[in-house]
């Protein structure tokens, strides 16, 4: 049986960001009240009315100063729990950029790494990359046998390593991914679920 090492994304996987985005947006008027609590949603509301920028600098807030209003995405905290008591080695490797492209100029990978020892989620190295390609080199050299992600085209990149097993923490149709290789689990629990069973190996 070989060893597993888990590599896991960081922004939208592990953390859920719909309500701050939703909170900040709103408080500085750029979407009525009842508009949805959904992160994707609220992005391409704002680039439909040509505020591309308004997008870009609300992001960099959102990572930085407003990293501690967000919430882990439900199971996070047991998966990890449940991670360290297998022994299993777990990575954080995440693409995002030191600094915002617009905005005030907060250390967006401090305010992660915070954000992760609040948490206390127990990782055996957390790795922030400033470019796809360099996290998926990240991947390779880390020696992952399994990586998460919510992104499929991470998953699907030429680069990424052959012998990783790609999961996509998503509610997307399974069938759209199966000649692809990559098993679809719609939340933590299912991810647990399978890393807790011998069926992964």
């Amino acid at each position: 049986m070989r060893e597993v090492i888990i590599g896991i994304d960081f922004d939208n996987t592990i953390v859920c960001y719909h309500n701050v985005f939703y909170a900040v947006a709103f408080e500085r008027g750029l979407i009525p009240k009842n508009f949805p609590k959904d992160k994707e949603k609220i992005r391409n509301y704002l680039r439909q009315h040509d505020k591309e920028n308004l997008w870009t600098e609300i992001q960099g807030h959102v990572y930085g100063k407003a990293m501690f209003a967000a919430k882990p995405f439900p199971g996070v905290i047991d998966f990890f729990k449940n991670v360290r008591e297998k022994n299993i080695k777990a990575y954080i490797i995440s693409h995002r950029t030191k600094y915002p492209y617009i905005g005030v100029s907060y250390d967006l990978h401090d305010a992660a790494r915070l954000w992760i020892d609040e948490m206390q989620l127990d990782v055996l190295g957390v790795l922030f990359l400033e470019s796809k390609q360099e996290k998926l080199e990240k991947i390779s050299a880390c020696r992952c046998t399994h990586f998460i992600d919510d992104l499929p085209e991470i998953l699907l990149d030429p680069a990424f390593p052959l012998n990783t097993r790609k999961i996509l923490f998503s509610r997307d149709d399974k069938k759209q991914y199966e000649h692809q290789e990559i098993i679809v689990l719609p939340t933590w629990n299912y991810i647990s679920k399978f890393f807790m069973t011998s069926a992964y190996v």
